[in-house]
């Protein structure tokens, strides 16, 4: 088993996201399954599924609404429908639907801009955002990953870092190594897919 850990350096891009603020809503059409993450941290107390959609829609979770998260611990691993009362995390992506309504999502009162931090492999002056992903040697795993911020990171400032010591690319040195290095040791794969609604495919 590995510990992998992936560094999204943060630079300033220009991109079209750049005027989404924590206060920006974003709209969620009927009879569509959507790919979210929580580009904005929510306050204390706040990050339940409860906290964050529960005001956005009008009928029963569960019934005409809900979100699913990826299970990578799971035998065999899967998606896992998350209960109101479950923690939504930054880093990870969700799935949410809505069976009769449209609806807007929004930040909730008090959520900030995630915050970014320099740690050992952040090679950004302005800073990184660190999550934790569990790989096991035994065969390939997917994970669910959703973005933590309100603007665009390259692929190319994604480093990985990984606790193996035997990485040819060094990928366990403070350091760590980009995507394609990764790839090359068998650590991560360099190909990160997203889903696209109108094509209704990766």
């Amino acid at each position: 088993m590995y510990a992998l850990i992936l560094f999204l350096n943060i630079h300033a891009f220009p991109s079209a996201f750049a005027e989404n603020t924590c206060n920006t809503s974003f709209e969620l059409p009927k009879n569509t399954w959507r790919m979210i993450s929580l580009p904005c941290e929510p306050p204390a107390g706040g990050k339940t599924v409860q906290d964050i959609f529960g005001d956005d829609f009008s009928k029963a979770y569960g019934a005409d609404w809900i979100i699913f998260g990826y299970d990578f611990s799971g035998n065999p691993a899967g998606y896992q429908k998350q209960a109101l009362s479950s923690e939504l995390k930054q880093g990870k992506g969700y799935w949410i639907y809505s069976v009769s309504e449209s609806a807007k999502l929004d930040f909730l009162a008090g959520s900030k801009e995630t915050a970014s931090s320099r740690a050992v492999a952040c090679s950004s002056d302005d800073g990184c955002f660190s999550l934790p992903i569990a790989a096991k040697t035994a065969k390939p795993e997917w994970n669910l990953l959703g973005h933590p911020y309100l603007s665009r990171v390259a692929l190319s400032e994604l480093r990985i870092t990984t606790d193996g010591t035997t990485s040819p690319n060094n990928c366990g040195d403070a350091n760590g190594c980009t995507l394609n290095e990764a790839n090359v040791d068998g650590i991560f794969n360099n190909e990160l897919f997203v889903y696209q609604t109108r094509a209704k495919g990766y």
